[in-house]
């Protein structure tokens, strides 16, 4: 008798649960609907932590209405600062619950309109890097990134906006994660033919490209190698460690810059600078050395000898090192040390 009284009980409370839940998302797509999205999160609120128990399709509702709600506020003007990913994770949510139900109420038209905000996302980062916002643009290239993570070429353009915006310490800590996820650099641009303007749009990814010809919106197929990346993101590395003046790390970074292609001058004079300004003489001259013993035929690396024996008070090594330069390259041209300081060379570098 008692389970039986407990039983109905317990059915009760789940009609009356789901009655409440069906009046709740009625209530938000009227508020949707009106244009108040605010009010329609309200009326929402409250299922938060119910929805899992939900039938199918209120699932699906649910998140259809959060979705339409946090991208309508998103994409205010007056709303600048409200992140579009928190729509684009309910989007997310919806799909797989629809693909989980195999009931597909919303989602041909949530995948239209996913595509549509990483498009528009996109373009805003990319806007903000030409009006030199860097910053904007460093955190929406982040935001993009953080939707699909497998899309490394948003992470890398992140690490390079903060880096043009002078944000070192999140630049670097994006670059480091580009190097241990062994980021190759090389980046596929993928192109279609808007149907609309008749013209070729790039996409950044096959996938994007491939939504925009099964939307309908593009058609025709074609793809071009972009130059490689890799070598951008260890000089970044380096050139930020020059900048925040971590001089253990910038010397390790450019031994393995220097590993990597011996021919690239790049960064030589802000390497011998910066061993000259931690009077760290005898170390890079044993560097040199074993640097000669591999290229002897290297102008650039008898004069940095000549230089680290001057200051090593060594005057005939001096004499031997320079005229070995001449001997090499007669009309080499000898750097004016004095006026060098390795902040001052990294700078050159960032600006060029």
């Amino acid at each position: 008798m008692k389970f039986k009284i407990l039983l109905h009980l317990f059915l009760s409370l789940i009609f009356v649960t789901a009655r409440g839940q069906k009046q709740q998302i009625k209530t938000a797509f009227k508020e949707l609907r009106g244009g108040f999205p605010e009010r329609a999160l309200i009326a929402i609120s409250n299922l938060d932590y119910k929805i899992l128990n939900a039938t199918d399709v209120e699932k699906a509702d649910y998140f259809y209405i959060k979705g339409v709600s946090l991208q309508m506020i998103a994409e205010r003007k007056t709303e600048k600062k409200t992140s579009l990913a928190s729509a684009v994770k309910a989007y997310e949510d919806l799909l797989l619950t629809e693909k989980s139900t195999q009931i597909f109420k919303y989602s041909d038209v949530v995948k239209a309109t996913l595509y549509d905000i990483k498009r528009k996302m996109v373009k805003d980062a990319t806007r903000y890097s030409k009006d030199k916002n860097y910053l904007e643009s460093a955190s929406k290239f982040y935001e993009i990134y953080q939707l699909d993570t497998e899309d490394n070429i948003y992470l890398y353009y992140s690490a390079l906006s903060y880096l043009n915006g002078k944000n070192y310490s999140l630049a670097l800590k994006y670059f480091v994660e580009l190097k241990k996820l062994n980021y190759s650099g090389k980046v596929t641009s993928y192109y279609a033919i808007n149907k609309s303007s008749g013209k070729e749009d790039k996409f950044f990814s096959r996938k994007d490209r491939d939504e925009s010809i099964n939307l309908g919106t593009h058609e025709k197929l074609s793809a071009e190698m972009e130059d490689p990346k890799k070598e951008n993101i260890l000089k970044n590395i380096t050139l930020i460690y020059l900048l925040t003046y971590s001089t253990d790390n910038a010397k390790q970074a450019l031994m393995d810059l220097y590993v990597k292609n011996t021919e690239d001058r790049s960064f030589s004079l802000a390497e011998l600078k910066l061993y000259i300004e931690t009077k760290d003489y005898l170390t890079f001259k044993k560097i040199l050395i074993e640097r000669v013993a591999v290229n002897p035929n290297d102008a650039h690396l008898y004069h940095y000898l000549g230089i680290i024996s001057s200051m090593l008070k060594n005057k005939e090594d001096m004499k031997s090192y320079f005229k070995k330069t001449l001997e090499i390259n007669s009309s080499y041209q000898f750097a004016d040390v004095e006026k060098l300081t390795s902040y001052s060379e990294a700078i050159k570098i960032l600006n060029n």
